[in-house]
């Protein structure tokens, strides 16, 4: 997925990108985010089943909880949830194995992410001359992270096409990846491989936006503690 499709973000036809923008604009607006019952159920399930029993855990036994991955676990299993349904999200916070794996890949894109994300044509044709800015241990780890964001689209897309009359109930709203599908005219018998990119392309940078975001957010939160507290060894810098 390295030379991936153009998305909404990449768009550089202006009519593309409105279209793109409109069909996917409703589901990110404050009143939906707000009056969603499905996203309502998938934080709930997120939060007491999963990041409670963690919580109460450390509670007992008095241990040490790393707090910043945690509460990163907890955003991006929301997150993830939102984008393709909690049935196929992250479980970063039972799955401490998958948490870390995805976190090392993704940190160590973000010296090289102009190069992977913004200028992947030039990129290419620069490999093709011999010329490499990004390590091939980067390259790697991005085509990894990006073949697991292209997983959960699949997992999502298949039980789209097994109910393909509504929304599936509760926790299993498929809320951007279904509006997305809708957008490129994912068929019911399922996508061509024109459009799983196309899709996998655009749930890539909408993944990334949100991980970005919420590093920025814990680097924003560690900067404003106390100076001796933020320098101490057995503090996750992140």
């Amino acid at each position: 997925m390295r030379n991936r499709m153009p998305n909404m973000f990449t768009f550089e036809d202006f009519e593309m990108h409105s279209e793109r923008r409109r069909a996917l604009s409703r589901i990110y607006s404050k009143s939906h985010l707000l009056h969603s019952k499905n996203l309502r159920a998938q934080n709930e399930h997120v939060i007491f089943r999963r990041l409670k029993p963690i919580l109460d855990s450390h509670a007992s036994s008095g241990e040490p909880l790393e707090v910043f991955e945690t509460m990163l676990s907890v955003a991006m299993d929301i997150v993830t949830a939102f984008l393709f349904g909690l049935e196929n999200s992250s479980n970063f916070l039972q799955n401490i194995e998958q948490r870390k794996l995805r976190l090392s890949q993704y940190q160590s894109r973000l010296p090289y992410v102009f190069f992977t994300q913004e200028v992947q044509s030039i990129w290419t044709v620069l490999e093709k001359l011999g010329v490499s800015f990004v390590p091939k241990a980067v390259q790697k780890n991005t085509e990894s992270f990006d073949y697991w964001i292209l997983e959960m689209c699949r997992g999502s897309q298949k039980e789209l096409v097994a109910k393909p009359d509504g929304l599936a109930e509760g926790v299993g709203e498929k809320t951007v990846h279904q509006n997305l599908s809708k957008a490129v005219k994912v068929s019911k018998e399922g996508t061509t491989r024109k459009e799983e990119l196309a899709i996998a392309s655009e749930m890539v940078d909408h993944t990334s936006m949100f991980f970005i975001s919420t590093l920025l957010e814990v680097a924003d939160i560690r900067s404003r503690w106390p100076r001796d507290f933020r320098h101490r060894d057995d503090i996750s810098p992140l």
